[in-house]
């Protein structure tokens, strides 16, 4: 899905990647900086450079079954934390060069990690194994992955 998502952003021009469709909508190019800055995030606990997360309570299980409906039924909420907020800044190379260091370096944890293990703390779910990580991971890329063919075909 990465890939198509990337080659998508290669086949548009840089002016129809950052065109804002609706006001105070994400452009194109926007949506994958967002993808981007969530797996860096995401990464930058796994690789141990953020707090590394406690047990998870019965609540934390809640939390994530939540989150993971948002995520799946596409309902629109605000982004849980301000670091996942593009800026717009980034150019479509700069970006995919970030994902695909990105996918590496995740590559790399999960054939490393104990799948079961609390290894990420997300801003809402709260403390989330390897696995629950990265299922959430690809419910959010299939969400912004939609998100990006509505806005080509000018849902």
């Amino acid at each position: 899905m990465r890939a198509e998502i990337l080659g998508v952003v290669a086949s548009l021009d840089e002016a129809t990647l950052r065109q804002e469709v609706h006001p105070g909508k994400w452009s194109l190019l926007e949506i994958v900086e967002h993808l981007v800055l969530s797996e860096e995030y995401m990464l930058a606990q796994l690789d141990g450079l953020d707090s590394t997360p406690a047990g998870r309570t019965p609540a934390d299980y809640a939390r994530y079954a939540l989150v993971m409906a948002i995520i799946r039924f596409g309902i629109p909420v605000r982004i849980p934390s301000k670091r996942l907020a593009p800026q717009g800044m980034r150019s479509p190379d700069e970006l995919r060069a970030a994902w695909l260091a990105t996918q590496e370096r995740l590559r790399q944890h999960v054939a490393s990690a104990d799948p079961g293990v609390p290894a990420f703390r997300h801003p809402v779910a709260g403390p989330m194994s390897t696995r629950q990580t990265i299922v959430m991971l690809e419910a959010h890329l299939r969400r912004h992955r939609k998100q990006l063919y509505d806005r080509l075909q000018g849902s």
